[in-house]
């Protein structure tokens, strides 16, 4: 792609090896530099990786079932799991939701589903006061 560009400056033809942009634009052409077809290929699969081989990562599967985990006891509020783990409430209600980190899974981590057909959980639809005052009647937030 950057071929053109490479020889339009005066350079050789790179022959077996890729032109490609130092600084991530796609349509940049002042940056140029030449990189082995293994080099760019390699490149191109650390931007696309996913979970924790990701370079954007800032959890792991284990961060990923303790904050599952840590909400399941009904104890911890998402926004409490987002400051102490370091991500915003949206990406804690995404896990949650299994929207994203959807491979980290354990037998623990199936919870029973409310039985009004919404699919919530009782106390995702309570403050946390609501829920421990209807555990404490023993009404178990219906």
């Amino acid at each position: 792609m950057y071929s053109y560009a490479w020889q339009d400056e005066g350079k050789p033809d790179p022959g077996s090896l890729t032109v490609s942009t130092r600084c991530g634009n796609k349509l940049c052409v002042r940056h140029l530099y030449t990189r082995s077809r293994a080099d760019a290929t390699a490149s191109v699969t650390r931007l696309q990786a996913s979970g924790e081989d990701s370079h954007l990562a800032r959890l792991t599967a284990q961060k990923v079932l303790s904050i599952r985990k840590l909400y399941a006891k009904g104890k911890v509020a998402q926004a409490e799991l987002a400051t102490r783990f370091g991500i915003s409430t949206g990406h804690v209600k995404n896990i949650l939701a299994r929207r994203s980190w959807k491979h980290p899974n354990t037998s623990e981590d199936q919870t029973a589903k409310a039985d009004d057909g919404t699919g919530e959980r009782p106390h995702e639809r309570m403050s946390a006061g609501e829920v421990h005052r209807s555990l404490d009647m023993g009404n178990g937030g219906d």
